[in-house]
């Protein structure tokens, strides 16, 4: 139905698109036709709701055609008009529409009309208007570089031998195909090491070389990027620093998507050092990252995934912060899915009592989870397993053993890499839970110490299962 994918385009669009679009519906230049108007402001008013019995169709008939006889054809034709209408509003509107847009189109007419004293003048203020820009951004490189193309053109004009503007028209286009080039760059090389996937990134090597040997940028989304390709390839410490710093200190000067895009790779390299070198320290470096971008409101772009949602309140978790973590969830509970919130909220109660040391609460929790996502499931399976070994209950720790050991076998998505280890750690479980039922004390204290060995031969902290380890040797 015509009603159907209007509502579902209309509810997409943002309340600053509801306005333009009824301008531009009421334009005699897009649409003469005054019963789509009429459509049109009544539809909008509903804006982002529409009520279901609203948009029944004959009730919008009787609103438009008044005393008139139903005609489904003539309510779907008006329908139809306005779904048109929408598409073209979107085909009119710039991708890149900021403040510059309107500007712009208005030098370059100028330009094109030969009105050059008023091309000079607008240019002039619109050159010093995009300096004022705090957001340094890809869209800020794009309006530098227009305005230094009209201004090369303008010198042009004015005095054909003089060759000024060229470095800055050339400077500016530069900067602007690296930071695209390192974009694309960044989240190709980013997809190739998650999913072993191998793609043609041509001139890949060269711009490589070329930043590792430059740093020396100006524009700090480009210093960015520059940063989260180097930190991809090399995985160092300096790096991750310094795109932190970036990150926390310049942090004003990012676009939302940037800034999001900076936390996200940071993100990846201390899950990748904490599960591949267990190193615990990455749990706090992601405590204080999380933490900034919780203070910042700046935790997503739109939708909350219940794994990233559940990622984010771990990390506090962990971290032992927990009033925090149970200050991120009463802000963001409500932006996950309905279908996956009493699963999400017992897994985060049974993290929250594990960490506290209320083993039998945290069970109770975690029996009480139920995720449709494989990785999810690997999850509560292993704080399962963990709990059941945590408060003794040794045979079903066996037969989950056991069951983990087919579920496992059965599945071919998971990363052979994550799979070996998962197995295992299975393994070792089995170990400990021998090593725990040894009733003298001396021989399992020297069995604790074998077991000690054998876990730090564990290739993966995956999920913090080998600090788990570690810790219950301990306690042998």
């Amino acid at each position: 139905m015509h009603s159907t994918r209007l509502i579902k385009l209309l509810k997409s669009f943002p309340h600053a698109d509801i306005r333009r679009f009824l301008d531009f519906v009421r334009s005699p230049f897009y649409n003469k036709n005054k019963k789509v108007i009429r459509l049109a402001e009544f539809v909008l008013k509903y804006h982002p709701e529409f009520n279901p019995p609203v948009f029944d169709e004959e009730a919008v008939f009787k609103k438009l055609f008044p005393g008139e006889k139903y005609e489904y054809q003539k309510i779907k034709n008006l329908l139809s008009d306005l779904l048109k209408l929408a598409y073209n509003y979107l085909r009119t509107k710039p991708v890149y529409f900021t403040e510059f847009t309107s500007e712009l189109n208005l030098i370059v007419n100028l330009r094109s009309l030969r009105v050059l004293d008023l091309h000079e003048k607008i240019l002039l203020a619109t050159e010093k208007k995009l300096e004022l820009l705090k957001t340094r951004d890809g869209i800020y490189l794009y309006n530098k570089f227009l305005l230094a193309d009209q201004r090369q053109i303008l010198n042009t004009i004015k005095k054909p031998n003089a060759n000024e503007g060229f470095n800055e028209t050339f400077n500016a286009q530069f900067e602007l195909s690296l930071l695209n080039l390192l974009k694309q760059y960044t989240i190709m090389k980013h997809v190739s090491i998650e999913n072993d996937k191998k793609f043609s990134l041509k001139m890949y090597e060269e711009v490589l070389g070329y930043i590792k040997k430059h740093s020396d940028f100006e524009n700090i989304t480009l210093k960015e990027y520059r940063l989260i390709a180097l930190l991809l390839e090399e995985k160092t410490e300096e790096h991750y620093r310094e795109l932190k710093r970036i990150y926390i200190e310049d942090y004003d000067t990012l676009d939302e998507e940037d800034s999001y895009m900076a936390l996200f790779y940071l993100n990846s390299f201390c899950a990748e050092r904490y599960n591949n070198l267990a190193d615990e320290k990455y749990i706090y470096e992601l405590r204080d990252l999380f933490k900034h971008a919780f203070n910042k409101d700046a935790v997503s772009l739109g939708t909350f995934h219940y794994p990233d949602f559940i990622h984010y309140a771990k990390i506090f978790i962990r971290a032992g912060d927990i009033d925090t973590a149970q200050e991120f969830i009463k802000k963001y509970f409500n932006k996950i899915d309905e279908q996956h919130k009493d699963s999400t909220m017992n897994h985060l109660n049974a993290l929250i009592n594990f960490q506290q040391g209320n083993c039998e609460k945290a069970l109770y929790y975690i029996s009480k989870v139920n995720f449709p996502s494989f990785f999810m499931k690997l999850q509560v399976k292993l704080i399962h397993l963990q709990l059941l070994i945590d408060t003794q209950n040794y045979e079903e720790a066996r037969a989950a053993i056991h069951s983990f050991s087919q579920f496992l076998s059965r599945e071919s998505t998971l990363n052979k890499q994550y799979k070996s280890a998962i197995k295992n750690f299975l393994k070792l479980c089995k170990v400990l839970i021998g090593v725990s039922e040894i009733s003298s004390a001396k021989e399992r204290r020297k069995a604790a110490a074998e077991f000690r060995i054998s876990s730090e031969k564990l290739n993966s902290n995956l999920f913090g299962i080998k600090h788990w380890l570690f810790e219950k040797t301990s306690k042998l």
